[in-house]
C-alpha cells in the first residue's frame, strides 16, 4: 500500500509579511500599501497624497483611515522621515 503525499510546504517571497518589514508611511509606493497592509488603492493613495507624518497615529487624525483599519496595520508600519 502507497503512502499519501506528504505535502509539501512553500513560503513565497511574494505573499505578504506578517511581522516582517514594516511598512514606512511616508516613502511606500501606493502598491507597497496595497499589497503589504490591505489597504484599497482609493485608501492608499490617500496615506501618498498626505504625506509627510511624523507620527502613525496621523492616519487616523487626518481621517486618511479609520481607527480599526489602524488597529490592524498599526504594528506594521512606521513613520520614519
Amino acid at each position: 500500500s502507497s503512502k499519501p503525499p506528504v505535502p509539501q510546504i512553500v513560503t513565497s517571497p511574494t505573499l505578504p509579511k506578517m511581522g516582517g518589514d514594516l511598512v514606512n508611511i511616508n516613502k511606500a509606493p501606493v502598491s507597497d500599501l496595497v499589497l503589504t497592509l490591505g489597504l484599497t488603492r482609493e485608501v492608499a493613495e490617500e496615506v501618498v497624497s498626505n504625506r509627510p507624518y511624523r507620527l502613525r497615529g496621523e492616519l487616523v487624525a487626518k481621517n486618511i483611515i479609520p481607527k480599526a483599519t489602524f488597529d490592524e496595520i498599526k504594528d506594521r508600519i512606521t513613520a520614519s522621515p
